[in-house]
């Protein structure tokens, strides 16, 4: 447990520092999501809240972390995430694909496990104050690789 506390709080520290020059700007989004965890041919599903910042006024760079509840083969737990984001550049301003990746801790069945994910998905409506986002993650977990599909829905930038 020692180990999770840790992790979060590095996690949360990434956040910080991008988050007072996002705070300038009012570009701090705030997210709702849910999805399923998929693991060594079990199943699961995850509920939980985010929150995105583009730092400098950046708008193709974004950092964001999550926080859910997972439900995994009869198991209860938790999902943290960290994650830098690039968002590619194209002509539509309500359809902006991304890639990134980051820290995954993925915390159920009395194991622990803190480690590498890349993902990436769409973003619809981006220009919209309630965007909704599509996104597949890989946690590379020890001895097989958790895959995350998961759906945000922006609740709003303050």
């Amino acid at each position: 447990m020692k180990t999770l506390a840790r992790l979060t709080i590095a996690v949360l520290g990434v956040l910080a520092l991008a988050s007072p020059a996002a705070a300038q700007e009012k570009k701090i989004e705030l997210r709702g999501q849910f999805g399923g965890v998929f693991l060594s041919g079990g199943d699961g599903f995850i509920v939980g809240a985010g929150v995105a910042a583009r730092p400098f006024n950046n708008q193709q760079i974004e950092t964001n972390g999550d926080v859910s509840f997972l439900r995994f083969e009869g198991y209860n737990g938790v999902y943290l995430s960290g994650n830098v984001v690039y968002y590619f550049k194209t002509n539509e301003p309500n359809f902006k694909p991304f890639a990134g990746g980051g820290l995954g801790i993925l915390s159920f069945a009395d194991e622990t496990q803190a480690r590498l994910q890349l993902g990436g998905g769409l973003e619809f409506n981006a220009s919209s104050k309630h965007p909704i986002r599509p996104e597949l993650r890989f946690v590379f977990t020890e001895h097989d690789v958790t895959t995350i599909i998961m759906v945000s829905i922006g609740l709003g930038k303050h």
